[in-house]
């Protein structure tokens, strides 16, 4: 028997069952890892507090924030720049989480995870079209200084009138978040049609 043919007739170290079960478990554990970064933004974003100190502002106070100083000081920044749409982020992680450790569609992720940035982007530029209620105590909107930014440019370059502007500026990055958002966490036709089932119920509760 020759060489060649003593080559081409050994069997590989580890069985593509062994790998396959290697593969899941990685899947798995980086969906743990996802999850978890989840959880400490969460946490970071939903305690945050514009008088705790950060690298906007020095005082002597108490942090308020749940993890500390690290926690004030990357809170501040994108909330100011995001608004409320931080939630993007979270939303986004937390599917992405579900899908690798239950695998399911987890083969998309390299795919999609690089356009995260643009989901978030249209979202802060939605809710900058809404005006915050009372509670909310920031000198910026909803979508941040960001999503402020944007807007102002949209409006002074549009030649509509200033509402029909905003209307058709919310509906259209209404549209895009949306889009973005189901592309960029792989939602399937089933999916979409469950998600749109929804927005629709929740809309006609709100109108009643």
């Amino acid at each position: 028997m020759s060489v060649a043919s003593h080559e081409n007739n050994r069997k590989p170290i580890f069985s593509g069952f062994f790998l396959n079960i290697i593969k899941q478990i990685v899947f798995k554990f980086i969906g743990i890892i996802t999850f978890s970064l989840a959880m400490i933004i969460s946490l970071i974003m939903f305690s945050y507090d514009s008088k705790d100190p950060s690298f906007r502002s020095s005082t002597n106070q108490d942090i308020n924030n749940l993890l500390g100083s690290f926690g004030s000081n990357i809170a501040d920044p994108v909330h100011l720049s995001l608004g409320m749409s931080y939630l993007v982020i979270i939303l986004i992680l937390f599917v992405w989480s579900w899908r690798l450790v239950f695998n399911v569609s987890k083969e998309k992720i390299l795919s999609r995870v690089f356009f995260i940035p643009i989901p978030i982007a249209t979202s802060a530029i939605f809710l900058s079209t809404y005006p915050p209620s009372g509670n909310w105590t920031f000198s910026y909107g909803l979508g941040g200084i960001f999503g402020d930014t944007i807007l102002i440019f949209i409006l002074e370059k549009a030649n509509f009138s200033i509402n029909y502007t905003l209307r058709l500026t919310s509906l259209v990055f209404g549209f895009l978040s949306l889009f973005f958002i189901c592309a960029v966490s792989a939602v399937n036709k089933s999916e979409f049609y469950k998600i749109i089932k929804v927005l629709i119920l929740s809309l006609i509760e709100g109108i009643k």
